[in-house]
């Protein structure tokens, strides 16, 4: 890994963009997201793989049912870059749950083993809970996990239904399970320069406001923490494509981590969003509207919208861009190049 820091303050084009290694291809696998559809067709670059477990269950005649992929709150994402006859892998996050995303590589049958390296989006638990069921099935791992630093902070919610507290993931057993920690917050490359991790996300838009309600512990009191900083977005440069954007939750905002992204590498063009773009708490029509006003600007080849997006965003989405929309369900995969 290293730590770019060469892009310049503010807004527009970057005086030095950094050089991200552009590739051949790059291939998306949903691994864990909100939904899950076993009848849902292929569509365009993506493809679906309806994959259905033997379990045992007593009630059925034959002592066993067929479990499929798992769906939950939450989201995970293998990543893989070629070039040439090189592919390298990048884990993006994994789920809520300790059993979900072992269930699923396993159904899937991908080998944690070649996964080069793990990249959390940020803190929150519905994004981190499934290391626990990787490392009980496949062992510790002697794997590089690039994280932000605030993505250890104790949170909770503030609500309309009171205080809620926000499960913190803990540095000690991710380091205790060999992993090995490394927290920026700059920009950062991956997987011999070939994929950029965005670190902190510039906010420049007026309609995308973070995450109401979110309080943080910082020394003895707990203070607003809206803004999310941990934050942070995959970024790949598709050979004659243009940029692929993956997002984990998109706090940060969908217009702004894509809008970051063109700033970071001086490209303009969006071959692809895909992942959480943190629209189903958007209750202001007119705020939801913008974002696809603003995504016309953007001009994507593909939206693979999915977990904390919202089914109204979906649609809105869907009736405007059509087939370039993709929900994303696990199981699904994009590849582009």
């Amino acid at each position: 890994m290293c730590t770019a820091s060469n892009a310049s303050e503010g807004s527009g084009t970057a005086l030095e963009p950094l050089k991200l290694e552009p590739v051949e291809r790059v291939r998306v696998t949903v691994l864990i997201d909100n939904y899950g559809d076993v009848f849902a067709p292929s569509q365009g670059p993506a493809t679906r793989k309806h994959l259905l477990s033997p379990t045992p269950n007593p009630v059925m005649n034959g002592g066993a049912t067929l479990v499929p992929l798992v769906a939950e709150h939450g989201f995970s994402a293998l990543v893989e870059v070629e070039t040439g006859s090189t592919r390298r892998r990048l884990l993006f996050d994994t789920g809520v749950s300790p059993g979900g995303l072992a269930h699923n590589l396993s159904l899937l049958d991908i080998n944690p083993l070649e996964i080069d390296a793990i990249v959390l989006s940020h803190g929150h638990f519905d994004h981190t809970g499934g290391f626990a069921g990787l490392v009980e099935r496949y062992g510790s791992h002697n794997l590089p996990i690039l994280v932000h630093p605030h993505a250890f902070r104790h949170r909770r919610l503030r609500s309309g239904n009171g205080v809620i507290d926000l499960p913190t993931p803990s540095r000690r057993y991710f380091e205790q399970s060999g992993f090995q920690v490394s927290e920026a917050e700059n920009p950062s490359f991956l997987l011999d320069g070939s994929v950029l991790v965005t670190g902190e996300i510039e906010r420049k838009t007026s309609f995308e406001t973070g995450f109401a309600g979110q309080e943080a512990e910082i020394g003895n009191g707990w203070i607003p923490d809206p803004l999310v900083l941990d934050d942070q977005a995959l970024v790949i440069s598709v050979r004659n494509l243009g940029l692929v954007v993956i997002t984990g939750c998109g706090h940060a905002g969908i217009i702004n981590t894509c809008q970051y992204a063109r700033y970071l590498t001086g490209q303009s063009k969006i071959a692809a969003a895909a992942g959480g773009f943190h629209l189903s708490s958007v209750r202001d029509p007119i705020a939801l509207a913008q974002v696809v006003e603003a995504f016309e600007d953007l001009d994507p080849g593909y939206l693979m919208p999915g977990h904390c997006t919202g089914l109204q965003a979906t649609f809105a989405m869907m009736e405007r861009f059509g087939s370039r929309v993709i929900p994303s369900l696990v199981g699904t995969t994009l590849t582009l190049g």
